[in-house]
C-alpha cells in the first residue's frame, strides 16, 4: 500500500510537470504560427515582385529585335532600360532573400519547439507506463490512464509528422536562396555585357539575348519555387494549429487523469487506515491463532454450506397427470361450447301456452345440462382409465361434472344474451385462459396484463379444483374453488335470466341483420311479450310529446352521424390491429400481452358497431309506438308485465279477450 501511494504521487507530481511544460509549448507553438503567416505574406510580395521582373524581362526582348535598324538609340535605349530592369530585378531579389532569410530563422525556431513537445510526451510516456502498470486491474483510472498513453502515442508520431513538414519546409527555403543568388549573378553578368557592349556590339548581340533568356528562365523557376513553399507553409501553418489543438486535448486529459489518481490516492489512503485498523484489533489476533483448522474442510463446507432435503408432500412424477387439469378444463369448456353451436338456443313455443322467457331458458338449460353431463362423464373417466393420476377417482368425476355444468352455464348465457357476438366471446375466453389461468407455466411467469386478469378467469379455479383432486387435498382450498365456480355460475344465470330479458331486442336486431346477409341462420329470439320496449311504452303513455321530440334528434343524429361513426369503429379497429401488430414484432416478449389487447379491441369495435343499430332499432320502435292508439299501448304495456310476471298471465288473456 505504501508502495502504491509513493507511486501515485510521484506520479501526480510529474503530470503536475507536464502541465506546466505544456504552456510555454503552446506560446512556442503560436510564435511559430505567426513567424509562418509573415513568410507566408512576405512570399506574396515576393511573387509580386519576380512577376514584374518577368515582365520587364520580356519587353528587353521584344526591344531586341530592332536593336540591328537602329544601333546607336538602340544601345542608348537598351542601356536605359537595361540600367532599370537591373534596379527593380535588384530590388526584388532583396525582397525574396530577406522573405527567405525570415522563413529559415521562423522554421528553425518551430523545429525547434516541436522537437522540445516530442522530448516532453516521450518523458510522460516514460512516466505513465509503469504508472498504469502499477493500478490494480477493474479500477476505473487504470482505462483512463491506458487511453491517456494511447492519446500520447498517437500525438508523439504525428508531433514527428509535423518535425519532417517543417524539416522540407527549411530545404525549400534553402532552394530559394540559391535560386535567388542565380539572379544576382545573371543580373551582374547582364551589367558586365552591357559595359563591354558599345565595343563589342556586333559580337555581343547574340550573348545579350541568350543572357535576357536564361534572366527569363531564372524568374520564372523562382516563382514556381515560391509557389511551391507557399504550399508547404500554408500546410506547416495547418499542422501547428492542429498540435495547439491536441495540446489542449493533452491538458484536459492530463487534469483528468491527476483528478482520477486523486481520487485513488483516497481511496487506498482510506484501505490503509482501516487495514491498520483491523490489524490492531483483537479479533484479528484471534484469527491468526486459529492455526489448527483443516483448509480442505473449511473449503468443503463453504463451497456446500446448505444440504437441501426434498419432500415431495403432493408428488405427481407423471407429465401427462400434471397436464391433465388444464387439457380436461378445455375440453369441458369446447365441449359446452360445441352445444350451443349444435343445438337452437331459443325453445320452440308452438303449443305451449304461456310460456315465459324464464321457463324456456330453464328448459333449454335443462337439455344442455344432460348433455353436458355426459360429456364430463366421457371426459373424466376416459382420463380415469387411461391413466391419469387421481387422489379420489370418484371426488375426480364428480368435480369434472360439476365443472362442466358451470362451463356450459357461462357459455349459454353468453350465447343467448349476445347472439354470435355471445359466441365470440367465449371463444376469446379460452384463447386469453390457456395462457392466463396459470394451466402450463405459473401465473408469476406471465406478463402483467394476464397476472392482473387471472383472479376474473373460470380456468383459474377449474385447473387448481382438479389440481386437488390429482395431487392431494390441501386443507379448505378445494372447496373455495368450488364455491368461486358457483359464484360464476350464479352470475351466468343473473345474465341468462334478468339481464337477458332486457338485452332481448338486441339480440333479435343482430341476429336479423345477420340473417339479411343470407350466410348465417338466424333463430327467433324470444323477448318481452311483444318485443317491445317497456320504457317507451311508459313514456308514450305518461308523455307522449316529450317521447316525440326525444325520439326525432335521435333520429336527426343518427341519419347525420349513423354510417361515419360505424366506418370510424371499423377503421379504428383496422389501424388498431396494424399497430398491435406491429408492436408485437418489435417486442416478442409481450405477444402474450398484445394478443389480450387485441380482443379487447375486437370487443370494443364489435360493440360500437352493434350499439350504434341498437340506437337505430329503438329509435325505430319509438316511432312505431308513437303511431299506436293509447290503448292498444296499453295492452302492449300489459303484454310485457305478464311476461316479466307469470302470475299476471290471467289477466293479460282477459284483457286480449275483451279487446277482441
Amino acid at each position: 500500500m505504501d508502495q502504491a501511494l509513493a507511486t501515485v504521487q510521484a506520479t501526480r507530481m510529474s503530470l503536475t510537470e507536464l502541465g506546466d511544460a505544456l504552456g510555454p509549448g503552446k506560446d512556442a507553438i503560436g510564435d511559430a504560427k505567426s513567424a509562418l503567416q509573415r513568410v507566408d505574406s512576405a512570399m506574396d510580395d515576393v511573387s509580386a515582385a519576380a512577376t514584374d521582373a518577368q515582365a520587364l524581362v520580356n519587353e528587353v526582348q521584344r526591344d531586341l529585335v530592332g536593336f540591328s535598324e537602329n544601333l546607336s538609340d538602340a544601345y542608348v535605349s537598351g542601356a536605359s532600360n537595361l540600367t532599370s530592369a537591373t534596379s527593380r530585378l535588384n530590388e526584388s531579389v532583396g525582397q525574396v532573400s530577406a522573405g527567405a532569410d525570415a522563413a529559415r530563422t521562423a522554421l528553425s525556431s518551430a523545429q525547434r519547439d516541436v522537437q522540445a513537445v516530442i522530448a516532453a510526451n516521450e518523458a510522460l510516456l516514460a512516466t505513465l507506463r509503469p504508472v498504469a502498470a502499477a493500478i490494480p486491474a477493474g479500477v476505473p483510472a487504470k482505462a483512463q490512464a491506458e487511453q491517456v498513453i494511447s492519446d500520447l502515442e498517437a500525438q508523439t508520431a504525428r508531433d514527428r509528422e509535423l518535425l519532417a513538414a517543417l524539416d522540407a519546409a527549411h530545404a525549400g527555403v534553402s532552394t530559394i536562396s540559391g535560386q535567388t543568388a542565380a539572379a544576382s549573378e545573371a543580373v551582374r553578368a547582364v551589367e558586365r555585357s552591357s559595359a563591354g557592349l558599345h565595343a563589342l556590339l556586333a559580337d555581343a548581340f547574340p550573348g545579350l539575348n541568350q543572357s535576357m533568356a536564361s534572366l527569363s528562365a531564372s524568374v520564372g523557376a523562382l516563382t514556381t519555387a515560391l509557389d511551391s513553399q507557399q504550399t508547404l507553409v500554408g500546410e506547416a501553418v495547418d499542422l501547428l494549429t492542429e498540435l495547439e489543438s491536441l495540446l489542449d486535448e493533452t491538458g484536459t486529459a492530463v487534469s483528468s487523469l491527476d483528478g482520477n489518481l486523486g481520487d485513488i490516492q483516497s481511496d487506498l489512503n482510506t484501505l490503509q487506515t482501516d487495514l491498520d485498523a483491523i490489524s490492531a484489533a483483537d479479533i484479528w489476533n484471534q484469527v491468526s491463532l486459529l492455526t489448527d483448522l483443516d483448509p480442505e474442510s473449511i473449503a468443503a463446507f463453504m463451497g456446500g454450506p446448505v444440504t437441501v432435503h426434498e419432500n415431495d408432500l403432493f408428488p405427481v412424477p407423471a407429465y401427462g397427470s400434471s397436464m391433465a387439469p388444464l387439457f380436461t378444463n378445455l375440453s369441458l369448456w369446447i365441449a359446452g361450447f360445441v352445444l350451443m353451436v349444435l343445438f337452437k338456443l331459443e325453445v320452440d313455443t308452438e303449443d305451449v301456452e304461456g310460456l315465459t322467457v324464464r321457463q324456456a331458458y330453464f328448459g333449454r338449460w335443462l337439455l344442455f345440462a344432460v348433455m353436458n353431463i355426459i360429456q364430463a362423464l366421457l371426459v373424466s373417466i376416459g382420463n380415469v382409465l387411461i391413466g391419469v393420476q387421481t387422489a379420489n377417482a370418484v371426488v375426480f368425476v364428480v368435480t369434472c361434472v360439476f365443472i362442466g355444468l358451470v362451463y356450459m352455464s357461462i357459455i349459454y348465457a353468453l350465447s343467448v344474451s349476445f347472439g354470435y357476438i355471445g359466441k365470440g366471446i367465449a371463444v376469446l375466453l379460452v384463447i386469453m385462459q390457456i395462457p392466463g389461468a396459470s394451466g402450463i407455466y405459473p401465473i408469476e411467469m406471465m406478463p402483467e396484463f394476464f397476472r392482473a386478469l387471472f383472479p376474473f378467469f373460470p380456468f383459474t379455479y377449474g385447473i387448481d379444483a382438479l389440481r386437488e383432486t390429482i395431487g392431494g387435498f390441501y386443507h379448505l382450498y378445494y372447496f373455495k374453488y368450488l364455491a368461486v365456480l358457483l359464484l360464476f355460475a350464479a352470475l351466468a344465470f343473473f345474465l341468462g335470466l334478468l339481464l337477458r330479458q332486457r338485452l332481448g331486442n338486441f339480440s333479435r336486431l343482430f341476429n336479423t341483420k345477420l340473417a339479411s346477409t343470407g350466410l348465417f341462420l338466424s333463430e327467433d329470439v324470444q323477448t318481452l311479450g311483444s318485443r317491445r320496449r317497456l320504457t317507451q311504452l311508459v313514456q308514450a303513455l305518461t308523455d307522449k310529446e316529450k317521447l316525440r321530440e326525444v325520439n326525432a334528434k335521435r333520429r336527426h343524429w343518427l341519419d347525420a352521424n349513423h354510417k361515419t361513426v360505424q366506418r370510424g369503429a371499423v377503421l379504428i379497429g383496422l389501424i388498431g390491429t396494424a399497430v398491435l401488430c406491429a408492436i408485437g414484432l418489435v417486442f416478442p416478449d409481450a405477444k402474450a400481452t398484445v394478443l389480450g389487447i387485441w380482443g379487447l379491441l375486437v370487443l370494443l369495435v364489435m360493440g360500437a358497431i352493434v350499439a350504434i343499430e341498437y340506437i337505430n332499432q329503438s329509435v325505430m320502435f319509438g316511432t312505431e309506438v308513437l303511431d299506436l292508439p293509447e290503448d292498444e299501448v296499453r295492452l302492449v304495456l300489459a303484454a310485457e308485465e305478464a311476461a316479466i310476471r307469470p302470475d299476471a298471465r290471467l289477466d293479460q288473456l282477459e284483457k286480449r279477450g275483451q279487446h277482441a
